[in-house]
């Protein structure tokens, strides 16, 4: 295909292509490149005609199919798929036989809702009238009775400006203070003289259908602000009710969650103590040995650096027992755990050793073994099974 060229305004065409003002003659026979190189003259086309778009977005689709002839004509022309394929209905709707040269795209575009059996008679009747796309369709509409989409009548207004002294003129003359009333009256009775006379003039627009409510009294600026007012309180007095409900329910919620917690803890509590009875019940709480339920805060003499500066840590307040060698921590926990009912196990106190060890007795899921020697950890896991052993018998024979 030869290269599209544009000077002063006149086409160097290529022989298989052929161009009307009211249409792109493409053949059946052009390939992807070709087509692909007529898409991008046609964009650099000073001003052209929108219905060629319109003619190529549908010779693509119709040619390669619906995917690849809009991806193939949005790459050469730069505009998206969804307008080319939007341009395709205009081309479909309207072939160039029903085209008219005082018809632009917009004019099409506007026309598209309307049915083919329609357009056919009345088109080509109002062609020529010179209206603007607007004008052209609301003519269509006067025509077809109705608006295409909805099926109901929706007869449309249009403002005019005037002066300010001449509107205030007419106003002293409107008996009901509708202006607007007044002014169409007075349209209406010229168009009847004017087609009375044999002159030009536009046709009869239909009734509106609003007579009824244009004689009801428009309420006041004072009425309409009152109105808004009350709508606006009564939302706002919504959303008050609405954000109490929300506290309300929240304070709620969280009061069943504060109960439920309060039960379990004394449903616990009850257990322990219940747990406790039967064991004092069976001899046992008698053993005079305390185990360390939180971490030293330190030895006397301790200091810790603070934002006020040095400060002296106090001594804990428990009477946490101490041992000194682990034989002997170990054989506390022994004492410790046959007469509670559960595991204690010995633990080197940092705080408290100074010079030599000092050893502690902790639950023995609270003691991290890891970090003791090989030695101890051995000895203190030997430990934790044979005491669990000697509970299990204790209480298989209880």
């Amino acid at each position: 295909m030869e290269a599209l060229t544009v000077q002063q305004r006149h086409l160097s065409l290529p022989s298989q292509c052929l161009f009307a003002p009211t249409e792109l003659s493409i053949p059946a026979s052009i390939s992807k490149s070709e087509f692909s190189r007529l898409g991008r003259a046609l964009s650099q086309i000073d001003q052209a005609d929108a219905l060629w778009r319109c003619d190529y977005a549908l010779a693509g689709i119709q040619q390669f199919g619906k995917e690849q002839g809009l991806a193939l004509a949005a790459e050469a022309t730069k505009l998206t798929e969804f307008n080319l394929y939007k341009c395709s209905f205009v081309a479909r709707k309207f072939p160039p036989h029903k085209r008219f040269p005082s018809l632009l795209f917009s004019h099409y575009r506007d026309l598209l809702p309307f049915p083919d059996e329609f357009l056919d008679k009345w088109l080509p009747e109002n062609a020529d009238k010179k209206c603007s796309p607007r004008s052209l369709r609301a003519l269509a509409v006067a025509a077809f009775g109705r608006e295409p989409h909805t099926g109901k009548p929706k007869p449309k207004k249009r403002a005019i400006s005037i002066r300010a002294e001449l509107f205030a003129r007419i106003q002293q003359h409107s008996p009901t203070q509708q202006v607007h009333q007044l002014v169409e009256e007075i349209l209406e009775s010229w168009l009847t003289a004017a087609q009375g006379a044999g002159k030009t003039a536009l046709p009869d627009s239909p009734s509106s259908g609003n007579e009824a409510d244009d004689s009801i009294p428009r309420p006041s600026y004072a009425e309409r602000r009152a109105a808004q007012k009350a709508t606006r309180l009564a939302a706002k007095k919504a959303a008050a009710q609405q954000r109490r409900e929300t506290t309300e329910a929240n304070k709620a919620r969280r009061e069943a969650e504060r109960l439920a917690s309060e039960q379990k803890r004394n449903a616990k509590r009850t257990a322990e103590e219940r747990q406790k009875g039967e064991l004092r019940a069976a001899g046992k709480f008698r053993s005079k040995i305390d185990i360390s339920f939180s971490e030293c805060k330190g030895r006397a003499g301790e200091f810790v650096d603070t934002e006020n500066g040095t400060v002296k840590i106090p001594k804990a307040a428990g009477r946490t027992s101490r041992f000194n060698t682990l034989e002997d921590a170990l054989e506390g926990a022994r004492e410790y755990s046959l007469d509670r009912g559960y595991v204690v196990v010995p633990y080197m106190c940092k705080r408290c050793s100074n010079g030599h060890p000092v050893w502690h007795l902790r639950a023995a899921a609270e003691v991290d073994l890891s970090k003791e020697q090989e030695e101890i950890r051995i000895q203190v896991n030997d430990f934790i099974q044979s005491t669990r052993a000697s509970l299990r018998h204790e209480h298989t024979q209880a």
